[in-house]
């Protein structure tokens, strides 16, 4: 099996680096915020999906590489929330300790999984074929039993979905509006309403009190009159526009994140890292981490010290103290892992 290697201290990204491919392609998770409630992984070990099944834990500083958690299909959707490691075995959602590998729970999923976020006791999955037809599943993560399911109104689909609290949004759900995300009830398992966000969605997170969608700002809706990336902050429970943070031309592929306190952003083919506040919306800082190929995002994750982007068209990861944005650490990742995730 492929090693994975540490890179250089002088390594990390590049003008010339190229773009990486998302474990999580634009969703939404309710992450565990490292800058609240602190990480257990401090960045030496990742978990990858193995090429013949399962799950293998990979120790950095021994260049070593074993089976984690054995499946019973090929393993994909790789999530970390909390202590607890979410994945899809085959069409199975599968809930294990992120620590020790030991399965919590398994509830099967029809359709396949195209993305999930966990707030609560509750783990929405967003099931079908993307812009064909889409359901909502919602799950009790304590006995892993599907409450219910949420379908996308006719001749409409879901394309991402957020969590927050007892709020979910997925993106979605109006024939009328392409920049649409809709309110989704788990209790009457029925959309509720929905709200026009100026934006078309590349990915979604929630933390800090609001949902964040990022995207491009249609040129119809952008005030340069030509299409641009943002980020638009959404109320949780009301799903009105709170900001709309411009990043600027040209309209390229957004991964949005929540960690330290504050707000995240890349943007794949300038192959920046926006440091920005929550509350403000204003840009505190950014790096440069070598550009991405385009639509394909660079994907934000968080040890307990470090933020981190991957970018694994070109086989790396590099990891940027989030205080100062300074480059700490680069790693190079197995070529067959799309964006691995690390363990605690």
């Amino acid at each position: 099996m492929a090693l994975l290697l540490l890179l250089a201290a002088c390594g990390g990204g590049s003008d010339d680096d190229t773009g990486g491919e998302s474990n999580n392609t634009g969703g939404g998770t309710a992450a565990t915020d490292p800058g609240d409630s602190g990480s257990s992984s401090d960045g030496n070990r990742l978990l990858v999906s193995s090429p013949v099944g399962g799950i293998d834990i990979v120790d950095l500083d021994a260049e070593s590489q074993e089976p984690f958690i054995d499946t019973e299909g090929q393993v994909h959707s790789l999530r970390l929330i909390g202590d607890t490691l979410w994945f899809v075995d085959g069409s199975d959602l599968v809930a294990a300790d992120a620590a020790s590998g030991a399965i919590k729970g398994r509830a099967p999923m029809p359709d396949g999984v195209a993305d999930m976020a966990v707030s609560g006791n509750t783990a929405w999955v967003l099931t079908g074929i993307s812009g064909a037809s889409s359901a909502v599943a919602v799950i009790d993560i304590e006995t892993m039993t599907q409450l219910g399911s949420i379908a996308a109104p006719e001749f409409t689909t879901y394309l991402l979905i957020a969590a927050l609290g007892e709020n979910a949004w997925g993106f979605g759900g109006d024939v009328e509006s392409s920049t649409a995300a809709s309110k989704l009830d788990a209790t009457s398992f029925t959309q509720t309403s929905s709200v026009d966000t100026g934006i078309l969605a590349d990915s979604m997170a929630a933390g800090q009190g609001a949902i964040w969608i990022g995207g491009t700002i249609p040129a119809f809706v952008s005030e340069s009159d030509s299409p641009e990336s943002g980020i638009v902050k959404l109320d949780p429970v009301s799903g009105g526009v709170m900001d709309t943070i411009v990043l600027g031309e040209p309209a390229d592929h957004i991964v949005v994140a929540i960690g330290f306190g504050h707000l995240w952003a890349t943007e794949g083919l300038d192959g920046a890292l926006y440091k920005i506040d929550a509350a403000t919306g204003e840009i505190v800082d950014s790096v440069d981490t070598g550009r991405g190929a385009a639509a394909i995002p660079l994907e934000i994750i968080f040890t307990r010290d470090l933020v981190w982007v991957f970018n694994t068209t070109d086989d790396t990861a590099t990891g940027y103290d989030p205080d100062t944005l300074d480059f700490e650490e680069g790693i190079n990742v197995p070529t067959f892992a799309p964006a691995p995730i690390f363990a605690p």
